[in-house]
């Protein structure tokens, strides 16, 4: 009979050796770290109380501005309404714009 200890330092081996197989391809590996961006997000904003919703109020705004730039060719709130430069930030209207292109 083999020792307790060398039978599951064996199975650790198997184990690792799995998940190194299936890390190492593309899906499961972007898959974990978009996981991981929304479980890092969920954690930033959960500590913001629901009184301090200004706060988010800019973010929203701004991405909307954001996808109407993306998806009609103008920055505003709707594409039935007037063009309305109603963001604060810029370089964060153009980040938004571009993360929404790339990932639609």
């Amino acid at each position: 009979m083999k020792p307790q200890g060398a039978y599951i330092l064996k199975s650790l081996h198997a184990i690792r050796k799995k998940i190194t197989a299936i890390l190492r391809t593309p899906f499961p590996l972007s898959f974990l770290s978009g996981l991981l961006f929304v479980l890092i997000f969920q954690w930033a904003y959960s500590g913001i109380g629901s009184w301090k919703y200004q706060v988010r109020d800019d973010g929203v705004i701004t991405m909307s501005h954001a996808r109407n730039l993306v998806d009609y060719g103008f920055i505003g709130i709707n594409p039935s309404g007037g063009r309305v430069e109603g963001y604060s930030a810029p370089a964060q209207l153009f980040f938004y714009a571009a993360a929404y292109a790339t990932t639609g």
